[in-house]
């Protein structure tokens, strides 16, 4: 059977002039080169920005500002005023009332009360109470009381003396 070149084809001409299609896969290649260059890419789609990197976004903006200062802050606001007052259990086994608390240090003392109340209801184990809170970091210098049986004790001794068991003041500005 005869080769397709040979049988007067279509291809004869394509197959025939291999230096201009040498010449045509150079300018090809060349244009292709040019596209994939940094400065020739489209603008982003939605396949690059699956593969931005926020995380090193975020750090280097989170770099750009003072220390401690939230982006809200450094961006001229001001933090809404917070006169609040809460209590929790502290090593190695006091009751302490925290006044003017942050926002965060709020929310911390109140997921502690909010675990102290489910040990106390029977809700959550004296193993997972114990395990969730003895890695908290402390707040103001006093860290959480972790175990549970002297939690449990103080809670008791602060009702029988007609005490409130837990304190919440406050209000937000």
């Amino acid at each position: 059977m005869p080769h397709r070149a040979d049988a007067g084809g279509p291809f004869d001409d394509a197959v025939a002039d291999t230096g201009e299609l040498a010449e045509e896969s150079a300018e090809l290649a060349e244009r292709l080169a040019g596209a994939l260059a940094p400065e020739a890419r489209p603008r982003p789609n939605r396949q690059t920005r699956r593969n931005r990197d926020y995380r090193r976004e975020y750090l280097s903006r989170q770099a750009r500002r003072p220390e401690g200062q939230a982006a809200r802050q450094a961006a001229g606001h001001r933090p809404p005023p917070v006169d609040m007052a809460m209590s929790a259990l502290v090593e190695p086994g006091s009751f302490v009332l925290f006044d003017q608390l942050t926002r965060s240090e709020a929310r911390r003392v109140a997921r502690y009360d909010s675990l102290l109340s489910q040990l106390d209801k029977g809700q959550l184990s004296a193993e997972a109470f114990r395990r969730r809170v003895r890695t908290w970091r402390p707040i103001r210098g006093e860290r959480f009381l972790s175990n549970p049986e002297a939690a449990l004790a103080l809670l008791d001794e602060r009702r029988v003396a007609g005490d409130e068991v837990f304190i919440y003041e406050g209000r937000q500005q």
